[in-house]
């Protein structure tokens, strides 16, 4: 059982904010991001202390596991005095009236034994054996080290000092995000702001959520509606969409009102979509209902695929399920609209990355290939 207080530093009598201090400087010190070119050690101990963190700080889990921690101690006390009363040689010494050993040997040779002596020709085998414990101990951390240093001398960006100084700021707010093109979230009072790689504020902690940024824009929620900022923190678009998509080509698939359609990095508006509904791109394709049936738009609005569907999935590795309408089948079309696999399915998904899909076949689970061949579950 993992001593959790000893992961965080801390005695087991330490007060929640004793407890949140610690975890704070010890998950800046082996947080990843601090860790420049990968560290496993650092990763390891990092999801050791966030374990023992999460327990700690809830004062249930800390209960419970303070009794379970109570209860080993106390079985492990109980094992070690049972051990210490009952060894012969306890027994042997407490015994007062043997002043020899009364073996048939020493009888026949009448030969007196001096207790003081016995046991003394197995003192240097226990002797050589304990060095040579030691000894190789000694040589394994040796080696265990230089390992260490030539993995860090394999790293040359590796420097931990400088890594800590640039990181101080992890200290000042409720949760840090990973680093992404040079950029984070953090979460002050529940409101996420953007810093850079020195700490350095570039926007107040004003939104309600905030994505990743990809390729020079992340998706910002406030007051419950989306928009985009730039790595300077700029909102580049209005915050006033009801739905957000990232830009793919230099365009973003956005829903106001209820009505969907394509603006530009700017956040003008490019294309008007007139459909019901719009999901999101998959392989360069969109699928969008109008009138209760579904087809394929492409990154332009065109119609790559007419609304003839009851139904449809987005499209992965080139196929998209498809369900004819009125007849509760499922079949896959390339991005021409092709049957690929013909509509026979009670039910499938979408391929996944090793290009099998999992279907029923009359009732029948199996597993196709893209070519739609059956390769398990057969009958």
């Amino acid at each position: 059982m993992n001593n959790y207080y000893d992961k965080l530093e801390i005695d087991k009598s330490a007060s929640q904010e004793s407890i949140k201090k610690a975890y704070r400087k010890l998950s800046k010190k082996y947080h990843p991001d601090m860790h420049v070119g990968g560290n496993q050690h650092a990763e390891a101990v990092f999801k050791e202390i966030k374990e023992a963190y999460e327990v700690l700080s809830n004062p249930t889990k800390k209960a419970y596991y303070d009794y379970q921690l109570e209860l080993l101690k106390q079985q492990a006390s109980a094992y070690a005095y049972r051990e210490q009363t009952s060894t012969p040689y306890r027994t042997a010494k407490n015994n007062t009236n043997n002043k020899r050993y009364n073996s048939a040997r020493n009888k026949r040779a009448n030969v007196g034994i001096d207790k003081s002596k016995r046991g003394a020709s197995g003192i240097l085998p226990v002797f050589l054996v304990g060095f040579a414990v030691i000894g190789g101990l000694i040589y394994w951390l040796y080696l265990t080290n230089e390992q260490i240093k030539q993995r860090k001398a394999a790293l040359p960006d590796y420097k931990v000092k400088e890594a800590m100084r640039k990181y101080d700021h992890v200290m000042k707010y409720d949760y840090v995000d990973y680093f992404n093109e040079g950029r984070t979230w953090v979460l002050n009072k529940g409101k996420y702001g953007l810093i850079d790689l020195k700490g350095n504020k570039i926007t107040e902690a004003v939104y309600d959520w905030a994505q990743k940024f990809n390729d020079g824009l992340a998706i910002v929620k406030r007051n419950g509606k989306y928009g985009f900022v730039n790595k300077r923190g700029k909102e580049v678009t209005d915050i006033d969409y009801d739905f957000v998509e990232n830009f793919v080509e230099g365009r973003a698939l956005v829903m106001k009102n209820y009505q969907y359609s394509f603006i530009d990095r700017q956040g003008k508006e490019i294309i008007r979509l007139e459909y019901d509904r719009v999901s999101q791109y998959k392989d360069g394709l969109a699928s969008f209902s109008i009138d209760g049936k579904w087809g394929f738009i492409d990154l332009a609005g065109n119609e790559v695929i007419k609304a003839t569907y009851e139904k449809v999935y987005p499209f992965s590795n080139g196929l998209a399920a498809a369900r004819i309408y009125g007849s509760y089948l499922w079949g896959f079309i390339n991005k021409k609209g092709d049957v690929v696999i013909p509509f026979i399915y009670d039910d499938v998904n979408s391929f996944d990355y090793r290009g099998i899909a999992d279907v029923v076949y009359k009732t029948q689970s199996q597993a196709i290939n893209q070519k739609g061949k059956c390769i398990q579950g057969c009958n």
